[in-house]
């Protein structure tokens, strides 16, 4: 589907914005209401951004009451030092692998994998004017900002390598480009290790 590109200036860098037509904008609208709890039970509270009433609220609130336990538990015992691990994944939500995110959705959020795919099967053409005419960007990657249905598509995609990371010994919250992960400094270590495998 063809959508008319913006270009922001972020000083520094530009940051893209697709702006899809008027009834795709309407339709995937309508495709969030009608399965918004459908995604919702997908991803659980693995992915705060599928649209959960508080998520990220309750994210912090839960980072922040296991920072206060483990205060209380580590104490003044070196052996029971922890950190937080930050993870800002840098431009994640235009870079991320749309065909994953698309097979995602078909195991994952069947009633809206059809209308996913038809909205993002092939190279999106984004039309950007400018003062020396118009310029066309094929887009082949990532989930067009401004898209009723983008966050829900990026919280299907990455909702696997989420579920992948919960085996360390670590409190954990995800949300849109960032991850969070509070315990040992060996558990956040093994956390980060298994994030760049899976790249």
């Amino acid at each position: 589907m063809a959508c008319r590109l913006v270009a922001l200036d972020k000083c520094p860098g530009v940051h893209p914005v697709g702006i899809g037509e008027a009834i795709r904008r309407l339709l995937g609208k309508a495709v969030m209401k009608e399965t918004r709890e459908e995604l919702q039970e997908a991803c659980g509270a693995n992915q705060l951004c599928s649209g959960l009433m508080g998520g990220l609220e309750g994210g912090i609130h839960a980072m922040r009451e296991l920072w206060k336990t483990l205060t209380q538990e580590a104490g003044n015992d070196p052996e029971k030092a922890f950190g937080t691990l930050l993870i800002d994944a840098e431009n994640a939500f235009n870079t991320a692998n749309r065909t994953a995110g698309l097979w995602n959705a078909r195991i994952l959020w069947p009633r809206a994998s059809t209308f996913l795919f038809n909205c993002y099967r092939g190279d999106a053409e984004l039309f950007l004017r400018g003062t020396h005419g118009t310029t066309t960007i094929s887009s082949r990657e990532g989930w067009m900002q401004e898209d009723p249905m983008s966050m829900a598509g990026y919280a299907i995609t990455i909702l696997p390598l989420v579920r992948a990371l919960q085996g360390s010994e670590s409190g954990q919250t995800e949300s849109e480009t960032q991850s969070e992960a509070s315990g040992s400094s060996q558990a956040a270590g093994e956390k980060q290790t298994r994030m760049r495998e899976s790249r």
